[in-house]
């Protein structure tokens, strides 16, 4: 992965942000169909902590950082719903990976 971003950039100077993925059980009915309510909340957060852990391990295996927008998306308990393919949860990442700052380039 960074050697094909290193390529591409020629050289320059580049900031890789890997942002992991919010909890679907939590915005798409259909992940809960046949589950207990509950779920989204138990197994369904496992599952996804699960997947961002790996995403994360994944990512500072290649010098990137990793994000945790989950609480940025479903709040600080991780259990209210956001469709993070919205444009409010787009922005939402967006201004939380523009308030990470660029420690690799000497920013904040």
């Amino acid at each position: 992965m960074r050697r094909a971003i290193d390529d591409l950039r020629g050289g320059k100077p580049t900031v890789i942000r890997l942002v992991d993925a919010s909890n679907g059980f939590l915005f798409d009915p259909s992940m809960r169909a046949g589950l207990e309510p509950e779920s989204a909340t138990t197994r369904g957060a496992l599952i996804y902590q699960l997947l961002n852990d790996a995403m994360c391990d994944a990512a500072v295996q290649h010098h990137a950082v990793c994000m945790d927008i989950r609480a940025v998306l479903t709040g600080p308990k991780l259990d209210q719903a956001a469709d993070e393919n919205s444009a409010a949860s787009m922005g939402a990442i967006a201004r939380a990976l523009l308030d990470s700052g660029v420690a690799e380039l000497g920013g904040p």
